[in-house]
């Protein structure tokens, strides 16, 4: 009897899985018909697994007749069991060439037949898993030249790389499952040598060996010289290389003229082109030629936060309004298409109604029109004209040529959003409204980093841990390195600004989250740049941004260790620009626009006021620094070291007080005071400006030694 059971048992599984998932897309049908993956009153003749996913990447292959899963430890566990090849595919939600293999061969029912009968499939979100796309990434970087999505990997029951690649036609993919399915099981043994050769060929192109301290300063010029090559090559895609800007508007901070002048070069040349939506503001991520004029259509959260901190840093530096009107209108697009109440949404996508791109083109007799009033365009192609405007004229957000042409282009549907929220990105546009505000001095922009800070602690630090993904109400994925090293950052950034108005209880809180996310470590893991700054040079700074607000707590040296890993040749270093930028920038000349010293007792400051410039500082119950002039014992006094010939400096009254290691009545400044940088009559005091100040920090019963702290004054 219990035989019969148990047959029964065991014949009952399949109807009862089928049954969740028939049912799990009752609770997502609306998502579908949203979407128009399905009509309103539609069943679909299949559902996967990938019907539970928190991804609408994922969930856009969920109808298709493959049996998909997601990637799980179960699912490698399970192919290793049978013995069964993984087919592993990668993609993300906005990817053109995603949607055309799914469209051409995982919607095929011959496809879906060949890889249920021979292959365990997987599907992974890139987004969602980037330490597992990172890792195939380099394998296609090493096996085939260069990466591209979707990732097409087939691998064997022990996860060894047998073939990858990226898009394939129906044909092509139909002809390698069916060589390999017969090869599997004919002779396994072949197919499994060819794996092993390339795991050990990407063993010996791994960078995960430490580089040496010592030798990675004499090649910092050779990695420039590389980027002025890359950047002069008249040949495409020709990516933004949001970081190379980055980097620039650094140097160009600290007096770089040359370094000034190519930034300013590099981003009027993508403003002045179809790269840039002039129309409704936002970057495309990049152009597929040299001369900037195909654009690669998606906008991506991350490029948008990459690029308003370069555009705010080029506004700091030159106050041109080109740059100030292109900063708030990306910020103006990110909040009318990816807000949603958990967060910013991810993207939005590259594929039209009409096809790719097809939302950014106009018809021939409307580009006729609009450029006959102002507007410059590309030749006319099949699909449509792109439009840019060049010069970008003071004002020209609110010329009314541009409502015009929204007005044209809203006749058409938007490209679909990719609604999940990441952590990482989002932490990524915090620090982006943090940099824009201390270069620019903007207020709003700091409101916006604390509202969006408290909104994704809300939602992402949870009683399970901190969480990388939210999709419709609810959060999934647990946090990675990415997520752990941007979101300490940015916590470690938001406790500066609350420690800069006194607001002790709330930064005290965000910097022990921070301090916990930091002692976990495993930066090496992601130590190369992607589309994201690598995660090893977020966590240097937020280490470095640690040891100043905790000096005792060993994060200098961890910030130290990870800086010894930088390679010691030139193609290594370039892979690693952040992390390389991370620590060049650490050094305490390197101006920044808020700085926090005493242990994070002090935070000082530059403010404009038109011409005038203000030094605040702010010291904590029972600590102050030494006033100006003040001459007592050894004390050092507050000073404006070398300040520029233009300005007139005028430093507050002291307060007078006997402290516990003195008998001595001391001149001091405590809570709040400034220095006031008075523009001289006749002059122009206008440009940023690089400010330097020493000054030494007590407490009521001992004194720090003095420190010199770099500050920068954004342009008026």
């Amino acid at each position: 009897m219990w035989r019969w059971l148990l047959a029964i048992l065991l014949l009952s599984l399949p109807a009862f899985a089928g049954s969740d998932l028939l049912q799990q897309e009752k609770v997502r049908h609306a998502w579908f018909v949203e979407q128009g993956l399905l009509g309103t009153n539609e069943t679909p003749a299949h559902v996967n697994e990938l019907i539970w996913a928190d991804s609408p990447y994922l969930l856009s292959h969920a109808l298709q007749p493959v049996n998909w899963r997601e990637w799980s430890q179960q699912a490698l566990n399970d192919a290793r069991e049978k013995q069964q090849l993984i087919f592993l595919s990668i993609g993300y939600a906005t990817c053109h060439w995603c949607h055309v293999m799914a469209g051409e061969s995982f919607s095929d029912a011959g496809i879906a037949e060949l890889l249920n009968s021979n292959f365990l499939s997987i599907k992974v979100d890139r987004e969602q898993l980037p330490t597992v796309d990172n890792q195939y990434r380099f394998a296609m970087e090493v096996l085939k030249g260069e990466p591209g999505w979707p990732l097409n990997v087939i691998l064997t029951p022990a996860g060894d790389i047998i073939w990858i690649d990226a898009y394939q036609s129906r044909e092509q993919l139909q002809r390698l499952l069916s060589a390999l399915a017969q090869r599997w099981q004919s002779k396994p043994e072949a197919l499994t040598k060819l794996a092993k050769r390339h795991s050990l060929l990407l063993k010996q192109h791994s960078l995960g060996q430490p580089g040496d301290a010592g030798q990675w300063p004499q090649q910092v010029e050779a990695v420039q010289q590389r980027i002025m090559t890359s950047l002069a090559a008249d040949t495409g895609p020709r990516f933004l290389h949001e970081t190379w800007l980055l980097a620039m508007a650094s140097d160009a901070m600290q007096g770089d003229k040359e370094q000034e002048r190519r930034l300013f070069d590099q981003l009027d040349k993508t403003l002045a082109s179809p790269v840039y939506d002039v129309i409704d503001g936002g970057f495309h991520r990049y152009a597929e030629d040299a001369n900037r004029q195909q654009p690669h259509f998606e906008k991506m959260l991350y490029t948008q936060a990459l690029m308003a901190s370069v555009l705010a840093k080029a506004w700091s530096l030159s106050a041109e309004p080109r740059y100030k009107n292109a900063f708030w209108q990306t910020l103006a697009w990110v909040d009318q298409y990816l807000y949603t109440n958990g967060g910013y949404a991810s993207a939005m996508s590259a594929v039209s109604s009409a096809g790719e791109g097809s939302y950014y083109r106009f018809a021939d007799i409307e580009a006729q029109e609009l450029v006959s009033k102002g507007f410059l365009s590309n030749s006319m192609a099949s699909t449509g004209r792109l439009l840019w405007l060049d010069p970008l004229l003071p004002g020209w957000p609110n010329l009314s040529l541009l409502q015009q042409a929204r007005d044209i282009r809203k006749q058409d549907p938007i490209p679909p959003i990719d609604t999940k929220v990441i952590l990482s990105w989002n932490a990524l546009y915090l620090n982006a409204l943090l940099d824009a505000y201390w270069a620019t001095g903007e207020l709003s922009l700091a409101q916006k980093a604390e509202q969006l800070g408290k909104v994704l602690q809300q939602n992402f630090v949870t009683p399970s841990g901190l969480m990388r993904i939210g999709f419709e109400n609810r959060t999934s994925i647990v946090a990675g390195v990415e997520d752990r090293a941007w979101f300490a950052l940015a916590l470690l950034q938001l406790a500066q600004l609350n420690r800069s108005r006194g607001d002790l209880g709330t930064a005290e809180k965000r910097q022990r989250y921070a301090y916990a996310l930091l002692r976990e470590g495993g930066w090496l893991e992601e130590v190369r740049d992607g589309e994201l700054p690598a995660a090893a040079a977020a966590a240097y700074r937020a280490l470095n941004l640690a040891a100043e607000l905790a000096p005792d707590e060993g994060f200098r040296q961890q910030a130290n260790d990870l800086a010894k890993r930088l390679a010691a040749e030139p193609a290594g270093l370039l892979s690693q620009y952040s992390l390389l930028r991370a620590v060049q920038e650490s050094k305490p000349d390197s101006p920044k626009g808020l700085r926090t010293f005493a242990g994070g007792h002090g935070s000082i400051w530059a403010e404009r006021l038109g011409k005038d410039i203000k030094l605040n500082v702010r010291m904590d119950d029972g600590w102050h620094i030494n006033a100006h002039g003040a001459e007592a014992r050894k004390l050092i006094g507050t000073e404006v070291l070398s300040p520029a010939s233009h300005w007139i400096l005028t430093y507050p009254e002291p307060h007078w007080r006997r402290l516990g290691f003195t008998n001595e009545t001391l001149a001091l400044y405590e809570g709040d005071s400034a220095i006031l940088l008075s523009c001289k009559p006749e002059q122009i005091c206008r440009e940023g400006e690089i400010l330097k100040v020493k000054l030494q920090a007590c407490s009521d019963k001992l004194c720090l030694l003095p420190q010199t702290l770099s500050l920068w004054a954004p342009a008026s």
